[in-house]
């Protein structure tokens, strides 16, 4: 998609579309139809997906593990970004349209007829959980608790993502049913969890 800014009237002229054979086409005929061809984006399901984990004992009682898991090769609908920049015209882009890209302001600048510029790259990695096992010495268990053995375990979960999706969060989705795309609005990221669990054996 190409498009040239008109600084006179501080709007996009000269839209073109992918044309879907390697060329371009006038998005809109003279009456404002779009007339461009819908074009693949990519897939809405990960290509690729996995996790790694690791586990560390030490000083006997201890147990440390970690667990990083990742989604890769998938694109999703920013809604939340459409809505601001192309609805209710919040972006800072609807504003200083100088220092804009020309293609996203186009876009910004149609009623929701252009929609690349919300259609990006979902793929994250996210440290899923670090937890803490503790062994509680038999001789602690039986004298406090009246137990044969327990154990203590500490974990926090989801802790940090990595992702260059403009959302909130390429994990959640809202519509899960739809078979066309994967679409993200005002849905709340997954909180961080902070977890104690305590188990005992009597």
């Amino acid at each position: 998609m190409s498009a040239e800014y008109d600084p006179a009237t501080r709007r996009t002229t000269n839209v073109l579309c992918d044309d879907g054979k390697g060329g371009s086409t006038p998005c809109f005929s003279a009456s404002g139809a779009v007339i461009a061809p819908r074009v693949y984006q990519g897939r809405t399901v990960p290509s690729t997906e996995g996790s790694i984990s690791s586990s560390l004992r030490f000083l006997q009682h201890f147990q440390l593990t970690g667990m990083l898991d990742f989604k890769r090769g998938f694109k999703k609908w920013d809604n939340n970004l459409r809505i601001r920049c192309q609805i209710f015209s919040l972006c800072i882009e609807n504003w200083e349209t100088q220092d804009a890209n020309p293609v996203e302001l186009a876009q910004m600048q149609t009623t929701g007829t252009l929609v690349d510029f919300v259609i990006n790259d979902a793929s994250y990695t996210k440290l899923r959980e670090i937890a803490l096992n503790v062994d509680v010495p038999g001789t602690w268990t039986r004298r406090f608790l009246g137990g044969r053995n327990a154990t203590v375990n500490f974990a926090a979960r989801n802790l940090k993502t990595w992702t260059n999706y403009t959302g909130l969060d390429p994990e959640v989705m809202f519509l899960g049913g739809t078979i066309t795309f994967e679409f993200e609005q005002n849905q709340i990221p997954h909180p961080r969890q902070f977890v104690t669990t305590v188990h005992v054996n009597f």
